[in-house]
């Protein structure tokens, strides 16, 4: 099974996304599979007569900006894993001047604070300005509260008051014990809107453990894309774990710490870890597609992970993912991003300098924006690696969410295509 992706970029916002879904992704209903597919299978692309006609009503073309990576140049493009945690988001708040929330919920559990897994509306930092419905939680949140090891004899019990309020069905939040070496094991979840006071008991014949709360969120559907409304995923608070032996005794009610507190006690709030980015680039690359062959700089997504490609010489296959069964969150999911593209402006060269003005009269009369790209795919099903275009807008400074149609591509045909993607809507 070969899980293998090359990408030559044209004129482009930003480029692939390289992924990893899992199984439980690809039946989201949010995400949409599509097989991608060559000129050689649309015979009007390759007839000159009939691709005529598909451009007859063509205005003038500006290319905005070309990107070749020559020679193993990234030209001011940067990579970015999706799985990196943009900053830690379980900390102590008071909730001052949030109005209880959007649903009445951002107020101490108990006492003056309480702990809080979101973050507020802010419209000068570049991560937040763009939220939809802040307060609350974003995409691709993994996010941890968890204690010190400790010792312990006989049943540990944990009771806390939690409220929860994450999207049903896809965003959880875990609370877990380490049954050693990081093997974490859940008695608990919680998704949708629960207000609960809670105890657990916790059997294991360890001498020592660890216990956590934890969050994950998957790419879409939170406060930041603005699909659901919520008032955080966590709100915790009189927190007590105690064993049967009297070797810990712990009540916490974060009254004693400073707001924004991310260590309380034995409590510590952690970002999850990071995935890693696999993405590079290549030239010479030796390939299957009996049509043609592209020995210029591409961008390869597996590079350098812990599985030699048997197929393509000095290439990886992806990494699975690391959850159960190689097909379980978390995944890679690996961006390379072009720099800031000015719609206002093309380049004379085709290149990637963008050295001139399109003439204000012809800025209101083009019929739209294309991102044009050359991929090769050894991308079949069973291996549930995609790939994805997204564009942002950026105005005033702020960025956008990523969009895109919900697609996710394939294709197992081992060859180069071109590819035309209208992002004009986004």
């Amino acid at each position: 099974m070969k899980k293998w992706l090359a990408v030559a970029l044209c004129v482009c916002f930003v480029a692939s996304l390289a992924s990893v879904v899992s199984a439980r992704e690809t039946a989201n209903p949010r995400v949409r599979m599509n097989r991608a597919v060559s000129e050689n299978e649309f015979p009007e692309l390759k007839d000159p007569g009939l691709r005529g006609y598909y451009e007859a009503s063509a205005v003038d073309t500006y290319y905005l900006v070309w990107y070749t990576f020559e020679s193993n140049n990234w030209q001011g493009w940067s990579r970015l894993d999706r799985t990196s945690q943009i900053d830690t988001f379980f900390h102590v708040d008071d909730f001052n001047a949030l109005g209880g929330g959007n649903y009445g919920r951002l107020v101490p559990i108990s006492g003056a604070k309480s702990m809080w897994c979101g973050v507020r509306a802010n419209s000068a930092d570049p991560y937040l300005c763009g939220w939809l419905t802040a307060p609350g939680y974003g995409d691709n949140w993994v996010q941890d509260l968890q204690t010190n090891s400790f010792s312990f004899a006989g049943v540990i019990t944990l009771s806390y008051h939690g409220i929860f309020d994450s999207e049903v069905g896809y965003d959880y939040t875990y609370v877990q014990y380490d049954a050693g070496g990081g093997n974490w094991q859940t008695f608990a979840t919680y998704d949708n809107v629960v207000d609960t006071v809670a105890t657990d008991y916790i059997t294991t014949t360890q001498a020592k453990t660890k216990l956590r709360f934890h969050f994950v969120a998957d790419g879409g559907f939170s406060d930041e894309d603005g699909n659901w409304n919520s008032d955080g995923a966590a709100i915790l608070d009189d927190i007590v774990v105690r064993d049967g032996g009297g070797l810990i005794n712990n009540t916490e009610t974060f009254e004693t710490a400073r707001v924004n507190a991310t260590d309380v006690g034995i409590w510590h709030a952690r970002p999850g870890p990071a995935y890693g980015t696999y993405s590079g680039l290549k030239n010479n690359l030796m390939d299957k597609d009996p049509c043609g062959d592209n020995f210029g700089t591409q961008v390869v997504f597996f590079i350098g992970s812990p599985n030699p490609s048997s197929s393509y010489p000095g290439l990886y296959d992806t990494p699975f993912c690391q959850g159960a069964g190689g097909t379980s969150a978390p995944c890679q999911n690996d961006y390379i991003v072009s720099p800031v593209i000015d719609m206002t402006r093309y380049s004379t060269a085709k290149n990637s300098t963008q050295d001139a003005n399109i003439p204000a009269g012809d800025l209101s009369l083009l019929g739209g924006t294309l991102m044009e790209y050359t991929v090769y795919r050894d991308l079949a099903v069973p291996s549930l690696v995609f790939y994805e275009e997204y564009v942002r807008n950026i105005v005033n400074g702020c960025p956008g969410p990523w969009l895109n149609d919900a697609w996710v591509w394939y294709g197992e045909n081992q060859d180069y295509i071109y590819s035309a993607y209208d992002v004009s809507h986004l």
